[in-house]
């Protein structure tokens, strides 16, 4: 082939790539739109017993007492968690205390009580009966009567107790 024909044939080349790479690229058929967002660390949420309702600092075995939660949410968006309760005490048993709750005024759902023994501390972990969000949504602010559950120590001696909000 001559140098022309070779030069010519490589123009048509290049000039078909370019006409398909415009269609492959396609035109724009809206404005493009663009976002700029400031992301912060989360901050802790402050769990605590509603002031009419808190533990004691003695009872008697099997005397039940309510305890109903309030959550603070320091942060801008709304929060999911369950709601976790610890008992420690050497010698624990599955038996030691006992934790019920029938329904959430934040959820408007009855309530799961899921029991665990590990080591020297009982857990309950409580949580919406609501297959399709089985959370609590803590939204900013003051989140009052969260949930109530009772308490019934049906063993005696000394316990430590935490309340948390977990993710799990």
């Amino acid at each position: 082939m001559e140098r022309r024909t070779r030069v010519g044939l490589l123009a048509i080349l290049c000039m078909t790539s370019a006409v398909l790479s415009v269609y492959a690229l396609g035109y724009y058929l809206s404005n493009i739109y663009q976002h700029s967002v400031t992301v912060s660390e989360a901050q802790l949420m402050t769990i605590s017993p509603a002031p009419s309702t808190t533990f004691p600092e003695a009872t008697i075995t099997g005397q039940a007492f309510n305890i109903t939660v309030d959550v603070e949410n320091p942060n801008p968006v709304a929060l999911k968690g369950r709601i976790l309760v610890t008992f420690t005490r050497t010698g624990i048993t599955s038996d030691s205390v006992d934790v019920t709750s029938t329904w959430s005024s934040r959820s408007g759902y009855q309530l799961w009580v899921e029991k665990r023994l590990e080591g020297a501390t009982l857990s309950f972990k409580l949580y919406p009966n609501y297959l399709a969000d089985p959370y609590f949504t803590f939204q900013p602010g003051s989140n009052n009567d969260v949930v109530y559950f009772t308490v019934v120590y049906q063993v005696a001696g000394t316990y430590d107790v935490a309340m948390a909000v977990v993710t799990g």
